[in-house]
């Protein structure tokens, strides 16, 4: 089967818009410079489980040309710390306005926008400088989101990794309408104004940018990077911790103490360790005020979108996870003996989760509201130069709690990426990575399976995450696997 779909993925448009855009489904656009600007929606990867609302929004991500100045407004992404080019959509503002107008009129913040005005997606660029304080900038590499996307699909995870696809704009285009207002608007001393700053200084002089290849197409006159639209709010200390340490490994350490981390180490059956978990991190006063209401089937869905995160942070050599965890309210019941669940509108933190109301129409039901996780900052992976936080952390370390689907395609993933299978050659072509890269990928893929495998052989690791929802029907239920060549 695999090797069948990655055949139908080479099939799927098997064409090169130019020398720098990957092969797949390209829509060009015009720049009022002359030049050609591309976006690709690169084929699905071997295995991989899409659904339409992907490829609905690939294409969307796709359709927007930033040159209809009746439909698309470009602005800075000024808040938080890496840079970014917004695309809104303003054909339902309100009042009527044009793209020139709404530039000039607003972008000076993340919620500055008219009536009706909705973000399309983001354009992320790869944005690497260290060096002294005003220089510095947050980690982002472009190719990364697209690969959490891809993967996130092949492993079939319950967390969210939003639709990314590679695109394009002109140099010149990004630094008039959207660098220098960036520049000018961000706080002072910010790495969000850093990062202007080094946008504008490339596009001004591109032999100022180091490595070249990571911003620049090869003729050096447009910008690449992903665009992607995320979704969810932030998560409070509940999953992104107390985040009270200094530094990365200080808050990576902190991360695993919250209540579905310490969960995922108490060995024994479910139950106990929901348990044990919530009634470890309620001790933490930081911690407690986020812990209201907790459900056993929220511990659950946590649970397993824990290990999904130090799983594909593990592989892509993340360095900049806690404290970018989103979330989204739904509702989950039982009716007629099947679980369902519903969206709600809600955007309210935890700890005014009280304040949701019961949707009338299946209150009969005592439906339980429950947050699921989103992770959208995805850009400080897979660069080799990047730090792995999740490894040096330990946080695949000592699990007793994992999801035999998962588990099995990370065994899968592994023989195919040591054989340089089909994946392994689907990860070399698709998101111009290197092949130090690529090989960074297969080398933590491996120590991410002999991790799993030890707690596997040693009897420790129960696989009881497959299906949180179902927590609701059959409460603890767990699978067994032969560890060396599990088949599910």
């Amino acid at each position: 089967m695999i090797l069948k779909n990655l055949m139908i993925a080479f099939l799927f448009v098997p064409f090169f818009a130019h020398a720098d855009a990957p092969a797949g489904v390209a829509t060009n656009f015009n720049s009022p410079n002359g030049l050609q600007e591309t976006c690709v929606i690169v084929p699905e990867i071997p295995g991989g489980d899409y659904s339409e609302d992907d490829r609905k929004r690939a294409a969307k991500n796709c359709a927007a040309d930033f040159y209809d100045g009746s439909k698309i407004a470009l602005c800075p992404k000024i808040w938080s710390t890496s840079a970014a080019v917004v695309a809104y959509d303003i054909t339902e503002t309100e009042v009527p306005i044009d793209a020139a107008t709404y530039e000039a009129t607003y972008c000076h913040g993340k919620d500055d926008k008219p009536k009706g005005a909705s973000s399309l997606f983001k354009l992320k660029p790869s944005m690497n400088y260290g060096g002294q304080k005003d220089e510095a900038t947050s980690g982002t590499y472009s190719p990364s989101s697209q690969v959490y996307y891809h993967f996130g699909r092949y492993f079939g995870a319950n967390v969210g990794t939003p639709v990314a696809v590679y695109r394009e704009i002109d140099t010149k285009v990004a630094l008039e309408r959207v660098a220098k207002i960036g520049f000018a608007r961000s706080p002072k001393d910010s790495k969000n104004k850093a990062a202007w700053g080094h946008l504008i200084e490339a596009a001004e002089d591109p032999s100022t940018f180091s490595p070249i290849e990571n911003l620049f197409t090869s003729d050096q006159t447009k910008f690449y990077g992903s665009a992607l639209k995320d979704v969810g709010e932030r998560y409070g200390t509940e999953i992104n911790g107390a985040r009270s340490g200094k530094g990365y490994m200080a808050q990576n350490l902190e991360f695993q103490q919250t209540a579905a981390f310490r969960a995922l180490r108490v060995a024994g059956d479910l139950n106990t360790a929901l348990s044990a978990g919530l009634n470890g991190a309620q001790k933490d006063r930081t911690l407690k005020k986020d812990l209201i209401n907790v459900a056993p089937v929220q511990m659950v869905f946590w649970m397993r979108d824990l290990t999904e995160i130090a799983l594909l942070d593990h592989i892509f050599n993340q360095q900049d996870r806690v404290g970018n965890v989103d979330f989204e309210w739904k509702w989950y019941w039982v009716q007629d003996g099947e679980v369902k669940s519903a969206k709600e509108k809600s955007e309210k933190a935890r700890e005014k989760m009280a304040e949701i109301k019961v949707p009338a129409e299946i209150a009969a039901f005592n439906p339980v509201l429950v947050q699921r996780s989103h992770i959208g900052d995805n850009d400080a992976g897979v660069r080799v130069a990047y730090s792995n936080f999740s490894e040096k952390s330990g946080m695949l370390k000592n699990l007793n709690h994992f999801s035999a689907k998962i588990y099995t395609r990370l065994l899968n993933l592994d023989a195919d990426l040591q054989a340089k299978g089909p994946i392994h050659q689907y990860l070399s072509t698709y998101f111009n990575l290197n092949s130090a890269e690529v090989e960074k990928v297969a080398d933590n893929t491996r120590s991410a399976v002999d991790l799993l495998k030890a707690q596997c052989k040693a009897g420790t690791l129960r696989f009881d995450l497959d299906e949180p929802k179902n927590f609701l029907l059959n409460g603890d239920k767990s699978v067994s696997l032969d560890c060396d060549k599990p088949v599910f």
